[in-house]
């Protein structure tokens, strides 16, 4: 997936972030600051996502 395809849905626009603990306890978040610098990358603020961060730890895979 090339992200720029979607560059202007994505660049500093809200991003809903869904992610799973060990547990497969599901954990939603919302993060403020979003941009891409790849077209496989994207960076995220982090603001208070301490679950999001634990959860992308063990399971790389999000959505």
């Amino acid at each position: 997936m090339n992200l720029f395809e979607y560059k202007d849905l994505i660049d500093e626009k809200p991003m809903h972030i869904a992610t799973v603990n060990k547990n497969n306890n599901p954990n939603l978040a919302v993060a403020s600051d979003v941009k891409i610098i790849e077209d496989d990358e994207i960076i995220i603020s982090v603001n208070e996502m301490v679950n999001t961060q634990e959860n992308i730890q063990y399971n790389y895979n999000f959505v």
